[in-house]
């Protein structure tokens, strides 16, 4: 992808860091989506070897 020109480097930096923290809450919020399903399967997974559930 390429970068768009600044006439700074103030607005230079201002986009690198903007990209940059996108992109951290993209990962983050895959990252949640995993921990969720895991946790699903976990509970799934109890529940077939006869373990109870807990439902809040």
């Amino acid at each position: 992808m390429k970068m768009k020109y600044f006439d700074n480097e103030g607005q230079r930096v201002l986009y690198l860091n903007r990209a940059v923290e996108i992109r951290y809450y993209e990962l983050q919020r895959r990252a949640a989506k995993i921990t969720e399903h895991e946790e699903m399967e976990e509970d799934i997974e109890g529940a077939a070897k006869g373990k109870s559930m807990l439902l809040y």
